[in-house]
């Protein structure tokens, strides 16, 4: 909103300087907005499938003395913009998460989570049942203040996970694999934050056992 006088007199209804556009000091950042939506983002459905060991994830893989990793997938969500009222400072104009099959994480914009503070992202997993032979690792990725230099804010390849998923008693054949586990932000005050869970398929080397082929998977933030 310009802070000096327009050339020539706007008509009634062509701006609206309430609510979340209100900023009569022309200040930037805005001041804190009002009448915002409900801070929720909405993923799809998709099913992890394992790719080839080779090219291998971004920041590697972890290190199993008694496993041979046979295949990763890698699920990342959108970078969410967890101060979105910081409006004007940097870009946020993206909505993207995916399935990788290739090393690139892509995107440099962000997902505003309007009123963010005690909201997390809430992954729902789902295996067909079969031997428990995989890995499941969670790394998250951050940046205080610039979306295009987010980068790992948890140790990698990441930390591993796999026991949340073991959800019954039997573990061979016939176990249904479900849960849902809630991610919040490493620490605090962290602006642009990004979660990766890296799925591995797993060979013992004695002797080798059958590997899941596939994971359905959706998330949320609210």
């Amino acid at each position: 909103m310009a802070v000096y006088p327009l050339p020539y007199p706007m008509r009634s209804g062509q701006f609206d300087d309430s609510a979340q556009f209100r900023n009569p000091a022309g200040t930037m950042p805005f001041p804190h907005p009002g009448d915002m939506p409900v801070g929720v983002w909405l993923g799809d459905e998709v099913r992890v499938e394992f790719k080839g060991v080779a090219p291998p994830p971004p920041f590697g893989l972890p290190y199993f003395p008694t496993d041979v990793v046979t295949g990763w997938a890698l699920w990342s969500s959108p970078v969410f913009d967890l101060q979105p009222e910081l409006r004007g400072v940097s870009n946020n104009m993206s909505n993207r998460s995916g399935v990788a099959g290739s090393p690139t994480l892509g995107g440099f914009g962000a997902t505003p989570i309007w009123g963010s503070g005690g909201k997390q992202l809430r992954v729902a997993f789902s295996k067909a049942p079969s031997t428990p032979r995989f890995a499941v690792y969670e790394y998250e990725e951050g940046h205080i203040i610039d979306p295009a230099k987010i980068q790992p804010i948890t140790y990698t390849p990441g930390q591993n996970i796999t026991a949340a998923y073991l959800t019954g008693t039997n573990l061979g054949a016939g176990q249904q694999y479900s849960t849902t586990l809630n991610f919040a932000p490493f620490g605090s005050g962290m602006r642009y934050w990004r979660c990766n869970l890296l799925f591995l398929r797993l060979e013992s080397a004695f002797p080798a056992d059958p590997a899941p082929t596939t994971f359905n998977l959706q998330a949320v933030y609210y």
